[in-house]
């Protein structure tokens, strides 16, 4: 049996009151969700606060510095997400680098530093439309991906976000996911879960899920909404299941 993860990423969504969502999330995946599938909810910087008291689903945070502490304004350390009962931590989405400039080489010291305190980095690759049209899709995720990873030994997850689906309403292809995963899987080795995001809902998510190197899923909007977000993730527990019986 292996593990298998969904990771809402709430982007730059959420006032105080939706600390509510994450108390519903962690309530009907107690409810649904078989203890192999591992929930993690990373809400704005600001609710982390009331979402670390929250029990049963784990608080990731959508950010961090690569920097311990100084004079560095607006930022925040690992050891201040770890204070807060965070413990995992996106990096590298497509929004970072594009929006901020974000380079893989401080994507990686970022994987380096949260690796040091104990926590999960997500990495996130992914390639633009202009990549995947001249045909260097995999090219191009898999040199991102080797710029980013962390130099030293721990665990840590590897998303692949084309950014030409998120927030599309198209997911890439059941082809396309699978040869991208099959070529980070021999990068990141046997033992890195692999994650999938853009346009992740329940209606593709069963056919996602069963994508060989497909440990589960990173949800962008539909991750605000807890009855879709664990529908999404039912439909994981149902793949492995689905695994589980082939094997026998």
């Amino acid at each position: 049996m292996r593990m298998r993860y969904i990771i809402g990423n709430w982007k730059m969504n959420g006032l105080a009151a939706d600390l509510e969502k994450i108390i519903q999330i962690s309530k009907l995946s107690n409810r649904t969700l078989q203890p192999d599938l591992t929930v993690v909810v990373c809400p704005p910087a600001t609710l982390l606060p009331g979402a670390g008291e929250i029990h049963d689903v784990s608080i990731g945070g959508q950010d961090c510095s690569p920097y311990e502490k100084g004079a560095y304004t607006g930022e925040i350390s690992v050891s201040m997400l770890k204070e807060l009962g965070v413990t995992y931590c996106i990096i590298g989405h497509s929004e970072r680098r594009a929006a901020h400039g974000e380079k893989s080489s401080i994507v990686a010291r970022k994987a380096d530093v949260l690796i040091s305190a104990g926590l999960f980095p997500i990495i996130c690759v992914g390639e633009p439309a202009e990549s995947r049209n001249r045909d260097d899709a995999i090219g191009f995720v898999t040199r991102m991906a080797r710029e980013s990873l962390p130099q030293s030994d721990g665990p840590f997850l590897l998303a692949y976000e084309p950014v030409w689906a998120i927030g599309s309403g198209r997911a890439a292809s059941v082809g396309e996911i699978s040869a991208m995963h099959d070529a980070l899987r021999n990068l990141a080795g046997p033992q890195t879960p692999l994650l999938y995001g853009g346009s992740v809902k329940p209606e593709n998510a069963g056919a996602l899920a069963e994508i060989r190197n497909v440990d589960g899923f990173l949800v962008g909007g539909a991750s605000l909404d807890p009855e879709t977000f664990i529908k999404i993730a039912a439909q994981l527990n149902e793949a492995e299941r689905n695994c589980e019986r082939a094997s026998v």
